[in-house]
């Protein structure tokens, strides 16, 4: 394989995805005194170095996460806004067709942005070319309303071809709320139910009485939506967790067949990191049970040739800890910032010191020998594996 280095791109990068082996679309954060949301999306080609802005004529802005699980990656959802001089504005969801330069509108809904900062989160989840979900998140203070947390949830099945809307009322949900969602298979869905209680430490303001259980489950999205459409009280999820309280459950991701995620006992706040395996449902993880230096230390979750690890990062040493392998400890002789892993690729952001200045530098190494492959000056904004190449993109 490859490597492309993209230099100079001119752009505040904040997410990449690669189309086909020589497309990708690159998003950017556009720097406005007036509009603090604003977005732009890019189609690059890898063969000519040259990039497009899509649609320029439309003012694209982030207020909200949209996630796409569509198995057709030459679409673009993003959003847009008007004034219809009230104080709710117009907010339309939009989908892009990068091969047949086609835009249409997929969701219309209004509402007050000024709430979207502290009060309202909001989040969009594309199921597939026909469904979408729209979860509104509000913020509900604690007893003694000195703090508040967005957990508060309505939650709505959206049939995009016919713009009906179906109201999720499993409690598992209204009370939770959807907090990552990935397609796992051509029918098979995972989701995880509510945000981490350690994100923003809310044992200190709640009681244990006030909270719900976490869950993270998979699904068919046949039934899931045949189960909504038909108002169940309790959508059919296979699950995988449930915690309350004294534990809860970090940041779920789905990275080649398996779902990793974090769990943190409370009030120990010993943390256990878990890789379960969607295929034959086994489950590995390991366990940080030393808290001396716990703030002193990184850890990552990361899948190297199919296999997972935990890379710890203790003392500025990084270790590579098999878990297919007893636990066996592999040093690295880089003393980098870990980014990103892509088969037996590595790729990590070093600070290089100089006599009057440091010169950051991404490396790249191949494991298992850690021989190097690339050292570049610059900061990583970006990678991405397009096939034929792992594209970096470096200012």
């Amino acid at each position: 394989m490859d490597f492309k280095i993209i230099k100079n791109l001119g752009l505040d990068v904040r997410h990449v995805r690669a189309i086909d082996d020589d497309t990708l679309i690159i998003t950017s954060r556009v720097n406005s005194l007036v509009d603090n949301f604003l977005i732009n999306y890019y189609i690059y080609d890898l063969k000519t170095n040259k990039r497009k802005e899509i649609l320029e004529s439309i003012k694209k802005y982030d207020f909200f996460e949209i996630i796409n699980m569509s198995s057709k990656k030459n679409i673009i959802y993003f959003s847009t806004r008007s004034n219809n001089n009230t104080q709710k504005e117009i907010i339309t969801i939009m989908c892009y067709d990068i091969l047949t330069d086609k835009v249409s509108n997929v969701y219309e809904y209004k509402d007050n942005l000024s709430l979207y900062e502290e009060e309202k989160e909001v989040k969009f989840f594309i199921l597939n070319h026909k469904y979408m979900i729209i979860q509104h998140g509000y913020l509900k203070p604690s007893n003694s309303n000195e703090y508040g947390e967005i957990s508060d949830f309505e939650i709505y099945l959206i049939d995009t071809t016919t713009n009906e809307e179906y109201e999720i009322i499993d409690n598992r949900f209204i009370n939770k709320g959807i907090d990552s969602f990935y397609r796992i298979g051509d029918s098979l869905y995972a989701i995880k139910l509510g945000k981490s209680l350690k994100v923003n430490n809310s044992w200190q303001y709640y009681n244990e009485s006030d909270m719900h259980s976490e869950y993270i489950a998979v699904f068919n999205i046949h039934q899931f939506v045949s189960d909504i459409i038909t108002n169940q009280k309790k959508i059919y999820l296979d699950i995988i967790e449930k915690e309350k309280w004294a534990k809860t459950i970090g940041e779920m991701i789905f990275v080649d067949n398996y779902l990793i995620y974090n769990k943190t006992e409370y009030p120990s706040m010993k943390e256990e990191y878990v890789f379960y395996n969607i295929k034959d449902k086994s489950v590995l993880s390991w366990m940080d049970v030393d808290l001396e230096y716990k703030d002193a230390k990184n850890i990552n979750q990361i899948i190297i040739n199919h296999s997972p690890y935990i890379l710890l990062k203790n003392d500025g040493i990084n270790e590579l800890i098999d878990l297919k392998n007893n636990n066996q400890i592999i040093v690295i002789s880089n003393k980098g910032e870990f980014k990103e892993a892509f088969n037996d690729i590595m790729i990590f952001q070093k600070d290089k010191k100089g006599l009057f200045n440091r010169t950051p530098k991404t490396e790249v190494y191949f494991y298992p020998n850690f021989s190097p492959l690339l050292k570049e000056k610059g900061i990583l904004s970006g990678c991405v594996n397009s096939g034929n190449n792992i594209v970096l993109i470096i200012k």
